[in-house]
């Protein structure tokens, strides 16, 4: 076992290892998730320092192997490694069919390798597969034709995740640090376990249906995705991908990297389909690799001794959170994220965000970016463009998911209009124009859109009687006015709605529909006219003295001559109104996923808790809002540079990730239990975002509201929450108040020695480094620390400590307890009504019969099969095996001391479930 320290470098991003530059002087610090309980997940952090004598890790020093190449965010990644465990086998001039099978022998978790030697000898076709715990790994290559004598078979890229299917651009590596583009490009078959054609060791040339694309030597890169060839060791994830198959032109080696964490190691098969007429297997291995840190170096400050003799640079690196949190992220809403994210169509667009004062909005389109000012003007008396005062303002509020907006006609003036417009300049036969609009009374609104040929297309939403009619104006023939809608709720509430008119060309006319919310309200056709474009819109509105102003926001031109280019209309409004109703865990994989970055989930996240709308507000709040509503855990994972989520659900009655035996010695000093109110919240209000509330108390037991000795007083809390609706809020103020009311005590601290013989003995080593954030830790046989029951722990964070003598991890944990819930669909599920129920009378210690008082109405199940019941009376647990009586009280007949307690009990002590039931969230 050995530690691996890599650096991504500059140019072609190389993974360049570094681990002989790191000092053991200075152990290897790692960090990630909570400090403590109540806290919210912090940026992880990697520490270490390296040996910077020759200037290498000093980005500014111009004589630096890597100057220009590291600097502010370089890539770092910490790993540690096995050396490959081979398994010899050989066969001089074999002929038929050739497998292997390495079932592994104390092998850890994590990233792993199989790597094999082959030659062969003579022609035919070779096929072959890679299989693990006698899945499939990924798709089948081959390579067919003549082999000259004694080559080196090296002819399969594996690559899994998902990457588009189709041509891609390959690029190639021929000195570590140019990459050349090549003339053609390579297919490649989609999906999660993608595949490109064969690549021929012999002449180093890739054979695909568009061409031949001749190989030299170190990297291949397909699209963003980089796989080294230099010698199979860098096996690194990059841009979110993985590749499965790495291979160097220059030796006989052959890699086949499983990206995916092996939970529980299991048998590798390698099966090859030889009609050749000779072969000799040389070689089969397999080495482990486990990621602690993958972080960005954001700190390289150069140190010496005064004499310059020992220069040395400690590196300081931290996962992506840090950066997301540096400095003001500008508030984001989801439509212009949206908006700007589907560019393949997006000609034109005015946020109209700008704040009060802002005489103008610049265009974020693709189409006269930034250029093209979208201007409103003041109007005259008659309604006419001219000087007749402000008719308009910036900064309006809209809604609290979409910002602010611009208002038409703020003047209160019951006879005059306003008039804005704004230039386009896009061609295409299929045009949308969407915009986003808000008024308590509205007027008369009027949108206008031109063409190239002098026509003019217009939409009048009339706020009384609440119509709407589109029309068609051209220069030679003059208007051609639609029927109009019936009446439409959307003109006549004072909600936020989004419209589009969408023109498509259909032979020789051209198609209409008008949406609004995403529904088409209208449609229609104009024979003998093809829509060419969009060179301008205008807006008119007009309004009576009872009628309120309209605020305008988010104007959008799609223009396109590929319909599916545009997004639909649908998709625009459910971003337009904050993706009302979305899944927390589809929030947070959204919102990453427009910002490129790369999220690792844990558990379903289509199975969080359902959100309010998106609100504007700067991308980490965003994200974190998601996180809270959900009550999961957003952090970094360790194995790539991106976010990691976990779900709340997820959280639940989870099998242990490991056990530890306290008088096992797998347990490090000091473990120290503290028994106080940190968390102790009994009175707890949630309230949702613009919503209502909703308040639970605990008034009954040792932790509620009573004062003392009867409880603990009052501790109140308040808590708000983006939930969907208010319907929700009982619940969520019934689980914090589970969390706040937890008799139990805290273990904030969890410290294990990876070398301490009792842990390696054990074979724990693997399953603790490969134990994460969330997962449940259990302490068994604690009795020596005067605790008799199993301790659940849930982790909130850790700290890795790696140096010449010492490797700890010290685990940040929360009470396991709260997250065993109750299932319908368990059949080991006991369900109490909560009433109490006491014994009726003493009992000895050895007493195996006892008496048990409870309510009229409420009596214990006498079924046979609802036995085995756990059950808790001051401490003992006592497991029940049969219960007779149809009436109060019951005799239950009990095992005594299951936790190792052994103590008489008085008449009256409370019986209750050992484990009580709570629902999940």
């Amino acid at each position: 076992m050995s530690v691996l320290v890599e650096m991504k470098i500059g140019v072609g991003n190389v993974w360049a290892n570094i681990t002989d530059a790191v000092y053991t002087r200075a152990p290897i610090t790692i960090t990630r998730g909570m400090a403590n309980e109540g806290s919210q997940v912090s940026p992880g952090t990697c520490d270490l320092t390296v040996d910077n004598r020759t200037g290498w890790a000093s980005p500014r020093n111009p004589l630096g192997q890597y100057y220009g190449r590291i600097g502010r965010n370089t890539q770092l990644r910490v790993a540690y490694q096995v050396d490959p465990v081979y398994d010899a086998y050989s066969q001089a001039n074999g002929t038929g069919d050739l497998s292997w099978t390495h079932t592994p022998v104390g092998e850890p978790t994590g990233v792993c390798l199989i790597l094999w030697e082959l030659n062969t000898l003579g022609s035919g076709i070779l096929d072959g597969e890679v299989t693990y715990g006698g899945v499939p790994m990924e798709r089948k290559s081959f390579l067919s034709g003549t082999m000259g004598a004694v080559n080196l078979v090296k002819h399969i890229w594996w690559l899994n995740r998902n990457i588009p299917a189709g041509p891609q651009t390959v690029f190639i590596d021929t000195d570590g640090s140019v990459l050349t583009r090549q003339a053609s490009v390579v297919t490649v078959t989609g999906g999660s376990n993608a595949e490109i054609d064969a690549i021929d060791s012999r002449n180093g040339t890739v054979s695909n249906p568009t061409g031949v694309i001749t190989l030299s030597k170190r990297s291949l890169v397909i699209g963003s995705l980089l796989s080294d060839l230099d010698d199979g060791s860098t096996i690194a994830p990059i841009n979110g991908y993985s590749q499965l198959g790495e291979h160097d032109l220059g030796t006989e080696t052959v890699n086949v990297l499983r990206s995916q964490q092996i939970l529980s190691p299991q048998a590798w098969s390698v099966t090859w389909v030889a009609a050749l007429s000779g072969w000799s297997m040389l070689n089969v291995g397999i080495r482990c690799v486990s990621y602690r840190a993958w972080v960005e170096t954001s700190s390289f400050p150069p140190k010496s001794d005064p004499a310059h003799k020992d220069a040395y640079v400690p590196l300081s690196g931290a996962g992506i959170l840090r950066r997301m949190q540096q400095g003001s992220d500008p508030a984001e809403t989801g439509l212009r994220a949206f908006t700007l994210a589907n560019n393949a169509a997006l000609s034109t667009y005015y946020p109209l965000d700008g704040k009060a004062g802002t005489t103008y909005s610049l265009n974020l389109g693709k189409t006269y970016p930034l250029s093209t000012r979208f201007a409103a003007f003041p109007t005259a008396a008659n309604g006419s463009p001219g000087n007749g005062g402000p008719s308009w303002i910036y900064g309006e509020p809209l809604s609290p998911y979409l910002g602010t907006g611009m208002a038409l006609f703020n003047t209160g003036n019951a006879f005059s209009n306003s008039y804005m417009y704004g230039d386009v300049g896009s061609a295409g036969n299929c045009v949308a124009f969407d915009w986003v609009w808000q008024s308590a009374a509205l007027g008369q609104f009027t949108v206008y859109t031109n063409d190239y040929q002098g026509t003019q297309w217009s939409v009048l939403f009339n706020g009384t009687p609440g119509v709407a009619q589109v029309s068609f104006i051209d220069p030679t023939t003059g208007p051609i006015g639609f029927s109009p809608t019936g009446v439409l709720p959307e003109l006549s509430d004072d909600r936020v709605h989004h419209g589009r008119l969408q023109l498509t060309k259909n032979g020789t006319a051209t198609d209409w529909v008008l949406y609004i919310d995403g529904v088409s309200v209208d449609t229609g056709s104009q024979a003998a006219y093809n829509v060419d474009g969009m060179s301008r819109f205008t807006f008119n509105y007009q309004r009576s003295a009872t009628q309120s102003w309209v605020v305008l926001g988010h104007l959008t031109v799609w223009t396109t001559n590929t319909a599916t280019d545009i997004p639909t209309a649908a998709d625009a409004a459910l971003a337009a109104f904050g993706y009302a109703g979305e899944p927390a865990g589809s929030r947070i994989e959204r919102i990453a996923g427009l910002a490129g970055i790369s999220l690792t989930a844990v558990g379903d996240l289509t199975a969080t808790q359902t959100m309010g709308p998106q609100y504007s507000e700067a991308m980490l709040t965003q994200l974190r809002d998601a996180e809270s509503t959900d009550m999961g855990v957003l952090s970094e994972p360790r194995d790539t540079l991106g976010l990691l989520y976990r779900t709340h659900a997820s959280l639940y009655n989870q099998a242990p990730a490991v056990t530890l035996q306290y008088d096992g010695g797998h347990i490090a000093p000091p473990f120290e239990p503290i028994d106080d109110d940190l968390n102790t919240r009994n009175d707890v209000t949630v309230s949702r975002r613009d919503g209502g509330n909703y308040r639970a108390t605990q008034d009954t037991g040792p932790l509620s509201t009573l004062d003392p000795p009867n409880g603990v007083g009052r501790y109140p809390d308040q808590v708000t929450l983006n939930v969907e609706n208010d319907d929700m809020l009982p619940a969520a103020a019934g689980w914090l108040l589970h969390i706040g009311t937890l008799d139990e005590a805290r273990y904030p601290s969890l410290v294990v020695n990876l070398l301490a013989p009792d842990v390696i003995a054990s074979g724990l080593r693997d399953a603790l480094l490969a134990t994460d954030l969330g997962d449940r830790l259990l302490i068994q046989d604690a009795n020596a620390a005067k605790i008799y029951d199993d301790i659940a722990l849930i982790v909130l964070g850790m700290k890795e400590v790696i140096g010449p003598v010492e490797w700890t991890l010290t685990f940040n944990c929360a009470p396991g307890g709260p997250y065993e819930v109750f299932e319908l669909d368990d059949i080991d599920s006991r369900v109490s009504s909560g009433d109490e129920s006491t014994l009726t009378s003493s009992l000895t210690t050895t007493a195996t019969s006892m008496s048990v008082t409870s309510t009229a109405d409420t009596l214990w199940t006498q079924a046979a099969g609802d036995m085995p019941i756990s059950l808790m009376i001051a401490g003992e647990e006592m497991t029940v095996t049969a219960i007779a009586g149809a009436a109060s009280p019951q005799t239950f007949t009990v095992t005594r001391s299951v936790n190792g307690v052994v103590k008489t009990h008085a008449a009256g002590e409370l019986v209750r479930m050992a484990h009580e039931v709570v629902l999940a969230l």
